[in-house]
């Protein structure tokens, strides 16, 4: 029996028990096991990948310790001098080997590896949810909940229209328009509301007189068959307008009768 031959049983069983480590590693940190074996630096993949030599390292296949040539082979390294510095890396470092230790007991290392790869995500969230929503914030949420106008949401934390707006932009919020009209309209008291509906009858009337529209004979036209549109068309207004011509016209005529 050659010597390689020898061998072969050592190396087929330094090979499982890496490829069990690697999967080992990759479930308890959470980092995929084409991650521990490819060439990323990301310091997430290359301490996971430290740790996986770690405890390759650690176990013995045949009475003899798993060698580093081996290790380097097993995660897809050509020199072995990689995975001595890694092995250092993990004795030396405290973290390191605390999730080290964990993961050969078989316990849960996932607060262990979130606290030392994702510390600056994990505090940013922290002072995320510590923070004081602004003003705008406050009003904009006043808006999404269907309870306020852009104006009225802006009154209630002393800040302008725009700036409600804006923030409702960014976060996607459409505001009820329907809201904002009737608290204008409840803000109004009935004499100014009379005192609208006046301007606007007067402004009404100024404006058939100067196109020169009769509202009684658009009434007859309308009896004639003529339609809104087709009159519409002939003295140059809106198709609405002429509906509303024709109604006020009819209702002068019944009242004059």
């Amino acid at each position: 029996m050659t010597i390689s031959a020898k061998r072969q049983p050592y190396i087929d069983a330094c090979n499982a028990i890496a490829s069990e480590i690697v999967a080992q590693v990759s479930a308890a940190t959470g980092v995929a096991t084409d991650d521990i074996l490819g060439n990323s630096r990301h310091r997430e993949f290359a301490e996971a990948r430290q740790i996986a030599a770690f405890l390759m390292r650690q176990r013995s296949a045949h009475g003899k310790m798993i060698s580093y040539q081996l290790i380097a082979k097993a995660i897809c390294r050509d020199d072995h001098t990689t995975m001595i510095y890694a092995v250092r890396k993990v004795v030396e470092d405290e973290g390191l080997a605390r999730i080290a230790a964990g993961i050969a007991l078989g316990r849960d290392v996932t607060q262990l590896c979130l606290e030392r790869w994702h510390s600056e995500e994990i505090e940013r969230q922290r002072r995320k949810a510590e923070r004081t929503p602004s003003r705008s914030q406050l009003a904009a949420e006043l808006v999404a909940d269907g309870t306020h106008s852009l104006a009225s949401a802006a009154r209630a934390h002393g800040i302008t229209v725009e700036a409600v707006r804006m923030r409702c932009l960014r976060l996607g919020i459409k505001p009820n328009r329907a809201i904002g009209r009737a608290a204008l309209k409840a803000k109004r008291s009935p004499e100014t509301r009379a005192r609208m509906a006046a301007a606007q009858r007067k402004r009404g009337i100024e404006l058939r007189e100067q196109r020169g529209i009769d509202p009684h004979r658009l009434v007859e036209m309308a009896e004639r068959g003529v339609t809104y549109s087709g009159i519409a068309e002939a003295i140059g207004v809106s198709r609405c307008a002429v509906a509303g011509l024709i109604h006020r016209a009819r209702k002068s005529i019944g009242a004059g009768a």
